[in-house]
């Protein structure tokens, strides 16, 4: 499987991995067209119960996006507070609830404990659909960090869910987020964009992220690591009291009825096509490419280990069960990160910084700033230094071993060219 389209190293390999999908690609398209249906239909279907029985959930839904799967699971989870009579609607906004004042206190917000260090989609579902958001620091692999989780619901008295994300593919520490959930009456939601099929264990047996949780969202973005041709996303609940609610909340509430809409929902249709490349590169491929990118990060550890002996980059641990959507580092410091970033660069090396502005700082979150989005910001240290240093090195399926020692060799010489850091 070797495809090379130019001379740079690419960070995400997505014209690779397209290039070589493309006749596949064609071969699909003519079926849907002969077919005649491209949304939604029998291909949806078909991946919807596929995913069901990977993940064995009770629900799949496919979305035409991740941060639409996210969306609707913000929104099943609102639904299912009301209908455990643990929060209300108010009356004057149907997509407002409150949490019942207790002991002569206000009603409050129900509130999200989530990382300040995702994807902005993260935090804007959750917002959307009127969760206020509690931002707690994280560990050293760069996910939430489950006693931070813990000291928050020492201070907090409206936490009503916990939403993990799996960075960069490498699982959250869920076995310890479940024991949370359940001692303190609480749902999760998992932000598993990054990680499709990535494992942890619990009671010594392997589980795929996103099959214990209330639910979890799926990303199947183009880059991801299976994809379709644009955008897409699933949604993976085990509630089965919501499967109606969430198929009609999908469609912007639509019933069985095509013009019957008793409640609000979004436009959340997935494409037929998207569905069927999704299927094939999961069915497929999946195996293989992730064999792939364990295999290059096992490269990129041996070949950078003489850095991590010196203290001059920080190697993140890599879990058995990482889905390894990025190879990440971290440098000694933002100006260290910036100068190999920039040698990397003029050496044909492409690279990412996932994510280097926390969520709290962005405007709609920072306090001071006009129109602020309701959230409380623990103190994140370490999430701080971890945005300021980190630096994603190329990662995919069609790097070959050349490739990744030519980035380990400009990585090297990065640092040979000082002997002090910067």
């Amino acid at each position: 499987m070797v495809i090379t389209i130019s001379t740079s190293i690419s960070a995400e390999g997505i014209q690779q991995r397209q290039l070589f999908l493309e006749e596949e690609s064609i071969a699909l398209k003519r079926a849907i067209n002969r077919e005649g249906i491209f949304l939604m239909g029998p291909r949806v279907q078909s991946l919807e119960r596929f995913l069901q029985a990977r993940y064995q959930v009770t629900q799949v839904l496919g979305t035409n996006a991740g941060t639409a799967a996210l969306e609707l699971a913000c929104e099943g989870l609102k639904e299912r507070l009301v209908r455990d009579k643990l929060a209300y609607r108010q009356p004057s906004n149907y997509w407002q609830i409150r949490l019942p004042g207790k002991n002569g206190k206000r009603a409050q917000r129900p509130a999200l404990i989530t990382t300040p260090l995702s994807y902005i989609a993260t935090a804007y579902a959750a917002s959307r659909a009127g969760f206020d958001l509690l931002f707690a620091d994280i560990d050293a692999r760069g996910n939430l960090d489950p006693n931070e989780v813990r000291r928050a619901f020492a201070r907090r008295v409206n936490i009503v869910g916990i939403l993990p994300v799996h960075l960069y593919g490498q699982p959250c520490d869920m076995a310890a987020f479940l024991q949370i959930a359940e001692e303190f009456g609480v749902r999760i939601i998992e932000d598993m964009a990054q990680a499709i099929d990535a494992t942890y264990r619990l009671d010594e047996q392997p589980y795929l992220v996103g099959s214990k949780s209330f639910a979890a969202a799926i990303s199947f973005y183009i880059g991801k690591n299976a994809g379709g041709e644009g955008d897409a996303g699933a949604l993976l609940c085990t509630d089965s009291d919501l499967v109606d609610y969430l198929v009609a909340y999908r469609d912007q509430g639509r019933t069985n009825d095509r013009y019957t809409h008793p409640f609000y929902g979004g436009k959340y249709r997935m494409r037929a096509i998207d569905a069927a490349m999704i299927e094939l590169q999961m069915r497929t491929y999946l195996a293989d490419w992730t064999a792939r990118r364990h295999a290059h990060a096992r490269r990129y550890h041996e070949g950078l280990a003489e850095l991590q002996v010196r203290g001059r980059i920080t190697r993140l641990a890599i879990d058995a069960g990482s889905a390894l959507y990025k190879y990440t580092v971290l440098c000694a410091s933002a100006l260290e990160r910036d100068r190999v970033e920039r040698h990397l660069k003029a050496n044909g090396v492409m690279t990412e910084r996932i994510y280097p502005r926390l969520i709290p700082d962005q405007d709609l979150y920072a306090r001071g700033k006009k129109g602020t989005l309701p959230c409380m910001v623990a103190p994140i240290p370490a999430a701080r230094d971890f945005s300021n240093r980190l630096l994603c090195l190329p990662m995919h399926e069609f790097l070959t071993n050349a490739d990744v020692d030519r980035v380990i060799a400009a990585v090297m010489s990065a640092f040979a060219r000082r002997g002090t850091h910067t």
